[in-house]
């Protein structure tokens, strides 16, 4: 399995850091679609190798002997897909992006500020206890506070991530509620010129978490 090595560290694009005890780095990506993803360019220019994924190169999935993908829950990680670990599971396409699966896209909606965000780029994050919203200009639910730019929004919040081919709203929630994120941060920051959602880790006490990397594929198991 490749190992990709990185020389030096420029935190928000200041000077480097070389000397790794001053290195505060302490999460691992294995997702998909993302600009930092296999087969993409880093922020330095450098291109990102198409095989460094940890979840998906055990020796049996380069060997073609299983499935490569895996199978996230709120309490255990599965690596490998089966028809059996498959079962029970609603499954959306994904489409290419050439060199990788592209992110889904969820509808976003906060109905008591009548808000609804279409086409917005989903990243279901098992890093984060809260949620981060990047929405266009002058869409913004009421705030309880504003920090860093951004809003935290209010408690008593409806907020519905819905999924085209899913029969039911992926992740619904109430803000300062039960199984809600910690908090939602909401920003205008968007990700290539598109709104963008980080669920927080929250989101899999809702549903089983499925990624089919040969076939192309989302699953969701819900609870």
């Amino acid at each position: 399995m490749k190992v990709r090595m990185v020389e030096e560290f420029h935190p928000g694009g200041g000077s480097p850091i070389t000397d790794p005890s001053k290195i505060d780095v302490h999460m691992m990506g294995v997702g998909f679609g993302r600009d930092t993803s296999s087969g993409q360019t880093d922020p330095g220019g450098y291109p990102i190798p198409t095989d460094i994924n940890p979840f998906l190169r055990l020796k049996e999935m380069v060997s073609g002997a299983m499935t490569p993908g895996f199978i996230l829950t709120a309490q255990s990680i599965t690596l490998g897909i089966t028809a059996a670990n498959s079962a029970g599971f609603d499954f959306v396409e994904l489409q290419s992006s050439g060199t990788e699966w592209a992110a889904p896209y969820v509808s976003v909606a906060v109905p008591s500020a009548k808000i609804t965000i279409p086409q917005t780029e989903l990243l279901i994050d098992t890093g984060l206890d809260y949620s981060i919203v990047q929405a266009p200009q002058n869409v913004q639910p009421p705030c309880a506070n504003n920090s860093n730019g951004g809003c935290r929004v209010a408690n008593s919040q409806e907020v519905v991530l819905t999924m085209s081919g899913l029969q039911k709203p992926l992740y619904t929630f109430t803000t300062g509620g039960q199984n809600a994120p910690q908090s939602v941060l909401w920003r205008h920051h968007l990700h290539n010129g598109k709104p963008f959602i980080n669920t927080g880790t929250y989101a899999l006490r809702e549903f089983d978490y499925l990624y089919d990397a040969k076939a192309g594929r989302l699953g969701f198991h819900f609870h």
